[in-house]
């Protein structure tokens, strides 16, 4: 499955159950991010009841608040249903994710963060 925007990408590959982000996600607000939402929903589907979704923000260079808190209320919702486990995969070259990353392991401390 495949998210393409002029200005990043979003990529699921089915085979790891990692959903990768790349570029900069500038969308104007909540609702614009709707469809990332959708497609967040769509990969954790596929993944089997008990597996582990991985989710690599390592190539992605800006996330606005909106993309943040799509992000949080993603992580909510995974923690709630308790259907698989979820790793975060990011970078501390990126400012954003240096700052905002652990803030998922405060919503979800079963999160496993990797943070390189």
């Amino acid at each position: 499955m495949n998210l393409v925007h002029e200005d990043f990408s979003v990529v699921f590959a089915q085979a790891s159950h990692t959903i990768s982000f790349k570029g900069a996600m500038r969308l104007s607000s909540m609702r614009a991010y709707d469809v990332v939402r959708d497609f967040l929903q769509q990969a954790v589907a596929i993944v089997p009841p008990g597996g582990r979704l991985v989710i690599d923000v390592t190539a992605l260079q800006f996330l606005n608040s909106s993309g943040i808190t799509t992000l949080s209320i993603f992580v909510l919702a995974m923690r709630d249903e308790k259907r698989c486990k979820l790793a975060i995969r990011g970078s501390r070259s990126v400012a954003w994710q240096y700052k905002s990353l652990g803030n998922f392991k405060r919503l979800w401390n079963e999160v496993d963060l990797q943070v390189v």
